[in-house]
């Protein structure tokens, strides 16, 4: 789990797939660098498929977007 001013993720699964891949952190850092809140889950997602990471996630950004 992890929140900035612009992103707050909370994630649940494999553990050492969620850590690996910093996940909550990736996405916040993607929506503080302008990054979309749909487009930052989808690329964390795409990598994680990749390296057949299982967890499941859900953000919000500061504007009250979600990705699941």
């Amino acid at each position: 789990n992890y929140a900035n001013r612009y992103a707050g993720v909370s994630a649940t699964g494999v553990g050492e797939d969620i850590v690996d891949l910093a996940v909550a952190a990736t996405i916040c850092a993607r929506a503080e660098d302008g990054v979309t809140l749909k487009e930052a889950v989808s690329k964390t997602i795409r990598k994680a498929k990749k390296q057949k990471a299982q967890f499941g996630l859900v953000a919000i950004s500061k504007d009250g977007h979600y990705g699941l």
